[in-house]
């Protein structure tokens, strides 16, 4: 089983609802692990109303005759209602790592392992590894300790993974390394997708296929220029003269949601051509296929 991940994150701002894609956070596969077993519908979590948000440690005890409500239950009708979720839960034999899944979160909950803070869970951010509160085999209680704005908003619905760590083979390539591969293997010539002030031509494309195109841009002058590009289920980086001009996502069902600007555009800027007097310049396109159906239909430069 093969995988290919492109990671990048904003670069003009922090954005802390979105904790996956902050500057600081990791970015990429940095590990692989096999599900052996998830646990939802048979766990029974044991309902009890608290009086107090996030305490340092969460009383142990588990009382054998507390409601047995999952946590998006109600039984009392307090605003704002805090409550803990618990269970005694163990981690299979032959299984290295676990986490914990909150389906379609709302509520804010937080994780105790034994009455310990384990960390929170929210709808933007709704896994916990618990691989470091688990030896295979051995029981631990887990708590959800939920504050709910009102009784009926739901914490979400937990599910437990038991898993196992997979030793992969990563290897990692920039976009610029991606650019000196040998393109004599190509596997079409460019004639008639490229041109200068019109659009022509255009190529199809099978959902997975990575193509690599580059373009001569001797003799045309050293200006600002926008690169227009027109398709279907494509993604399209492009590099110039060693540069990263950006990226055009293509209409598909795999585009992300994209505003400001124009989305079909590369801006060239005339400081990155080399001196009139110079050649060697090119406009480097590495096109990815998304989807079914994809096609590249034209590369304009804007004169």
């Amino acid at each position: 089983m093969r995988f290919r991940v492109d990671s990048w994150g904003h670069s003009n701002f922090d954005d802390a609802r979105l904790p996956s894609m902050r500057i600081a956070a990791r970015k990429g596969i940095c590990g692989l692990f096999q599900v052996d077993a998830t646990e939802s519908a048979n766990l029974l979590w044991r309902f009890r109303l608290e009086q107090e948000w996030l305490p340092e440690r969460l009383d142990a005890e588990m009382d054998p005759m507390a409601a047995i409500l999952p946590p998006n239950a109600w039984n009392s009708t307090r605003m704002p209602l805090i409550a803990s979720y618990s269970i005694q839960w163990t981690l299979r034999e032959g299984s290295d790592a676990c986490a914990l899944e909150m389906s379609a979160p709302e509520a804010e909950t937080a994780v105790y392992v034994d009455g310990i803070p384990a960390g929170a869970i929210n709808a933007f951010d709704p896994w916990m590894d618990l691989t470091g509160w688990f030896r295979p085999g051995q029981t631990r209680r887990i708590s959800l300790l939920c504050r709910k704005r009102h009784w009926a908003e739901p914490a979400g619905t937990p599910v437990l993974y038991h898993l196992r760590k997979l030793v992969p083979d990563i290897s990692g390539c920039s976009e610029l390394d991606l650019a000196r591969h040998d393109f004599s293997a190509l596997p079409q010539e460019t004639n008639g997708l490229w041109t200068e002030g019109a659009s022509c031509g255009s190529i199809a494309m099978t959902a997975g296929e990575t193509w690599i195109y580059r373009f001569p841009l001797d003799g045309i002058k050293p200006a600002c220029r926008n690169l227009r590009i027109k398709g279907h289920a494509v993604k399209v980086t492009g590099l110039f003269n060693g540069h990263l001009l950006g990226r055009v996502f293509c209409p598909g069902d795999s585009r992300p949601a994209i505003v400001g600007g124009d989305p079909e555009l590369l801006y060239l800027p005339g400081p990155w051509f080399p001196d009139s007097d110079k050649t060697g310049s090119g406009l480097t396109l590495i096109v990815e296929a998304l989807g079914a159906e994809a096609i590249l239909e034209s590369v304009c430069l804007e004169l």
